[in-house]
């Protein structure tokens, strides 16, 4: 394989570092390194096979629906991205270079390819996905190789803890490693029938163990005693794995040239952030009480299944009832936060997105207005934020205004997050417990995102890069597309 690009879903290099991984460290220190910062508002996996930012293809990892109310969607697939976006596979192709991919998170539903194409679950496809639903997998000859491997298109918390109800740490464990596993071996086996010139296979894995066990995982990079000797040992375990699988692949495929990426980062998460509550505390946004009904469904909803929590979703019904409870009074509100993961950002409740108040002449002035007083606050001081508008980062994109018009940095730990509460900051109250996986609510239990992604290549590809470039995922199309000039 002339090139082939390895992802590790939020993985970060001290992470792998931290643990005993003797090929990856190896294959490590013989590549370039390249400092990486994704902005946590574009899906990394979708900056790499496209080039481009979300504010150009719509890939974000949330955005507001704006279809007359606040609700935001945390879907993408290739049906999503915008029409004129060049995708990776069909670059290469045009210059008749083959393709095989497998796993890269959000490639669905499948496009055809010469070479082969096994998609990747995330941006709300269903975990229970079956071979022949012909939306993840092309040609339908390898079906056969991934039905004899039990193949495995995603495992994660939900499908684990409370569908499957493993809820013993080492048959936890055991399930994640297997999908490694076999997804290594599939790869190897689709690619000695199939051989292509350029190679992009993702781990899925780690991100699930990193988002539960980063309390965990923190304490090994910093060389503490851990909270569970035997949950450590398992984490242990698990990276063990992760290595032998990388130096497989390198065993069994002869591959000439590699990059090595994560689509971000993670940290530890020990806090929450409410910026609604600052923006109330500044006269900005006018609360109501939260309705009886919703604050019980999000109390409770991770004990109903996670496939009927799926179909419930789609009923209509439920889903005006539940949604309509905003915590805010949209005719009194100038501002919001609606983040349902890592960005701490504010849209402006502007009268042509979201029927609010603020006129569209005003938003500008607004988004000042909110940001000197957010910066002048004694949370921002305390907690070391600072608010900015988002026209300092972003440009005017086809999709600008799906981006929110004020971002707050914050340190690493704290992570924001959308409904009202008692007070600006909220301990994570798991984090410096003992992981037990009956108590797990949620994917990002005591994990959260950071900017700074994995990103290391082949010494020879060096000169593929530039000055000039975006230091985000978007280079790994760069890379791509010159090297197959």
């Amino acid at each position: 394989m002339k090139l082939f690009v390895l992802g590790i879903d939020a993985a970060s290099e001290e992470m792998l570092r931290a643990f005993d991984m003797p090929f990856t460290h190896k294959l490590m220190d013989s590549l370039e390194k390249e400092d990486i910062s994704e902005d946590l508002i574009s899906r990394g996996w979708v900056e790499a096979y496209t080039g481009l930012p979300a504010s150009r293809t719509k890939g974000f990892y949330e955005f507001p629906l704006l279809n007359n109310t606040y609700d935001t969607s945390l879907s993408f697939n290739l049906n999503i991205i915008d029409k004129s976006s060049s995708l990776l596979w069909e670059t290469l192709n045009k210059r008749n270079v083959s393709v095989g991919f497998m796993g890269v998170p959000t490639t669905f539903p499948v496009p055809k390819v010469d070479g082969f194409f096994v998609g990747g679950g995330g941006g709300g496809k269903s975990l229970d996905s079956t071979y022949n639903d012909g939306t993840m997998f092309y040609p339908n000859e390898i079906v056969d190789v991934l039905m004899e491997n039990r193949y495995v298109v995603d495992e994660r918390v939900p499908s684990l803890l409370f569908d499957k109800k493993i809820f013993e740490i080492e048959a936890f464990f055991d399930r994640l490693i297997e999908m490694m596993d076999r997804r290594t071996q599939s790869y190897i086996d689709i690619y000695s029938q199939r051989p292509v010139q350029f190679g992009f296979l993702a781990y899925r894995a780690v991100a699930t163990v990193a988002y539960l066990s980063m309390s965990e995982i923190q304490r090994v990079i910093d060389g503490r005693p851990p909270l569970d000797a035997s949950f450590s040992r398992q984490l242990k375990r698990f990276f063990s794995s992760l290595d032998k699988n990388i130096e497989k692949l390198f065993n069994q495929i002869k591959i000439n040239d590699f990059v090595l990426i994560s689509d971000h980062g993670i940290t530890v998460f020990d806090s929450r952030v409410n910026f609604n509550f600052l923006l109330q505390k500044l006269g900005f946004q006018s609360k109501k009480a939260t309705p009886l009904g919703k604050s019980l469904i999000q109390k409770y909803k991770h004990l109903v299944p996670f496939n009927l929590r799926k179909k419930l979703k789609k009923n209509k019904l439920i889903e005006v009832n539940v949604k309509k409870g905003l915590w805010f009074e949209p005719e009194k509100t100038q501002a919001f936060c609606r983040s349902e993961g890592d960005v701490a950002g504010i849209f402006v409740n502007d009268e042509s997105r979201f029927n609010g108040p603020v006129k569209d002449k005003d938003v500008v002035s607004k988004v000042i207005e909110i940001c000197k007083a957010i910066n002048d606050s004694e949370e921002a001081k305390e907690h070391h934020l600072r608010a900015f508008p988002s026209d300092e980062q972003y440009q005017k994109d086809t999709y600008k205004h799906l981006i929110p018009d004020i971002l707050i940095s914050k340190p690493l730990n704290l992570k924001s997050m959308t409904t009202t509460t008692s007070k600006f900051l909220t301990k994570n109250e798991w984090f410096d417990k003992p992981i037990n996986l009956r108590e797990v609510k949620h994917d990002n239990w005591t994990g959260s995102k950071k900017p700074n992604a994995l990103f290391f290549f082949s010494k020879s590809l060096s000169g593929l890069t530039s000055q000039d470039d975006e230091k985000n995922l978007t280079l790994i199309y760069k890379i791509a597309e010159r090297f197959f000039k």
